[in-house]
Parts: C-alpha cells; structure tokens; sequence
C-alpha cells in the first residue's frame, strides 16, 4: 500500500470459479469472499477425485471448473493410492471452519472466564 492508497481502496482476496458447459461459452463466473464458501460451491458439484484434472481443474459430466486464486489443495488433502500395481487420485475436503463462539472471543480478549 502506498501513501496514497486508502484500506478502503485494498481490495479483499477473491475466490474466483468459471465453469464452463462441455460445448457452450461463455463460462459462467462465481466469486467468494471466503475460501469456505468456495469449497461449500465445490462440494455441491463434487462427482468425486476421478474428476480432477489439475490441482486448480475439476469437472462434472458436464461441465468444466477452474479455480482461480485458489486450488484445490486449500479445501482439502489430494493425493495418490497405490495398490497391486495401480494407482489412483484421492482428495479429501477439509473440514468448514466454524465461527468462533461468543464466549470463546470474550475469554480470548481478556473478558472473564
């Protein structure tokens, strides 16, 4: 930031998913303002790990997802299993983080416990 730029002028990290119809353009553009409410949006798509192309790439039957500022290592654990000569890609979401309870950021600020 420099001395003439405002906190109000800073903008707030953005969580950016096109996705894209197998077919059809333009792809369709969703933003979120937390990492959460991305996964959330992901999690109501997810067909499960065969569908990833790419750490920031997934897609469904029938549409195509890229993550933009994000991928999907900040939701969740991806990898790979090895059995008998085969391997495959394995992804887990990380759990949502829950908002702290009142009493929690009282006993955190110094309020009586």
């Amino acid at each position: 930031m420099n001395d003439t730029t405002t906190t109000t002028e800073v903008k707030q990290r953005r969580y950016t998913i096109h996705a894209r119809e197998f077919g059809r353009r333009p792809a369709s553009v969703s933003r979120f303002r937390s990492l959460d409410k991305a996964a959330q949006y992901i999690r109501d798509r997810w067909q499960g790990a065969e569908y990833i192309d790419g750490r920031d790439v997934f897609h469904t039957d029938f549409c195509q997802y890229r993550l933009i500022g994000f991928d999907l290592r900040d939701i969740g654990k991806l990898g790979w299993e090895e059995e008998g000569g085969h391997s495959w890609r394995t992804f887990a979401f990380n759990e949502p983080q829950a908002a702290p309870l009142a009493e929690d950021c009282a006993g955190a600020k110094g309020g009586a416990a």
